[in-house]
């Protein structure tokens, strides 16, 4: 299994919306700005959390992952949105997401369906660590909010909008979230 993590292009202009310095993030993650001038730039997981690591001591609001998250972004040249897009099912949509996590980094999706619930696990598979809150607070946002972004952080929601748009056709009858629970270490316990 290949340690690679996709970095969003776009992940420094909305760390820099969100009012930090890019440049002391990189410098305090230990990661030259070189890495990210390349069309499609990784990092391997530990450097991907320790991106993460970086963003939440240099912002001091509890609540950056989960503004950052919901941030509305164009579906332009997004295979995975579009393959959701054309699911004809919820549950198809998130299968094939998780599918497509699988081969582009090492992260897993679980989905398990229980009495018409679906619950989805998160597993970062070449680490012990646990993923940063912010991170976490991100992926969270975007997986609960249909109108999120189409990148890395938020790929889940494309899903949600896949069933809305189901819904919208005709093809699938409407489904509304019975809760959204957030798991996560303690660190941030106003939130």
């Amino acid at each position: 299994m290949n340690d690679l993590v996709p970095i969003p292009l776009d992940l420094f202009d909305r760390i820099r919306r969100a009012g930090l310095d890019v440049d002391a993030i990189l410098r305090r993650a230990k990661l030259p700005r070189s890495r990210f001038s390349v069309p499609k730039p990784q990092g391997t997981t530990a450097e991907f959390f320790a991106l993460w690591h970086a963003v939440e001591a240099e912002g001091a609001d509890p609540g950056l992952g989960l503004r950052i998250g919901v941030e509305v972004l164009p579906d332009e040249d997004n295979v995975v949105s579009l393959a959701a897009m054309h699911s004809a099912t919820l549950g198809e949509g998130l299968q094939k997401l998780a599918r497509f996590k699988r081969l582009v980094c090492p992260e897993k999706i679980s989905i398990a369906v229980e009495d018409g619930e679906a619950r989805l696990r998160f597993d970062w598979l070449l680490t012990e660590d646990a993923p940063p809150t912010v991170l976490t607070d991100i992926i969270f946002a975007g997986v609960t909010n249909p109108r999120a972004a189409r990148d890395e952080d938020a790929y889940l929601a494309t899903a949600s909008r896949a069933h809305q748009a189901s819904c919208e056709r005709g093809d699938a009858p409407a489904t509304f979230p019975l809760r959204a629970p957030l798991r996560r270490a303690a660190r941030s316990p106003g939130l």
